[in-house]
């Protein structure tokens, strides 16, 4: 599945952001971008950057609804204490397998505190 993680942290304007990047032997199928230091009423800004990139504008609430890309990939803020943004490329072969164990995992009643639960996996299976 993940054969390489790169980690890095940068700052763009006032936010600071790290980035988590895994990939296989087929390249890179998902990335992590949380905003480490984004005030909740700040949320919205983020999320209107993703719009316009992505949606032309269109109103996007962000939280818990994703954006699909035209290769299929999918892309779904969550909030917590800091906003994380999942890229997902649910038709890369690494999250199928991933999403099949995690699949395998529920028929054989495997604790899914394990998994995460906010993890972007979580919310697509």
């Amino acid at each position: 599945m993940t054969e390489a993680i790169l980690v890095y942290r940068f700052r763009i304007e006032d936010y600071r952001i790290r980035d988590e990047l895994h990939f296989s032997s087929q390249g890179l199928f998902y990335v992590s971008r949380t905003f480490s230091s984004v005030a909740t009423h700040r949320y919205a800004d983020i999320l209107r950057m993703y719009s316009d990139k992505y949606l032309g504008g269109s109103p996007f609430n962000g939280i818990k609804q994703k954006i699909v890309d035209s290769g299929g990939r999918e892309i779904l803020p969550t909030s917590g204490p800091a906003l994380t943004v999942h890229y997902v490329a649910i038709l890369h072969p690494a999250f199928r397998q991933i999403a099949e164990h995690i699949r395998s995992a529920r028929s054989d009643d495997a604790d899914l505190d394990q998994v995460g639960k906010d993890s972007a996996l979580h919310d697509w299976l």
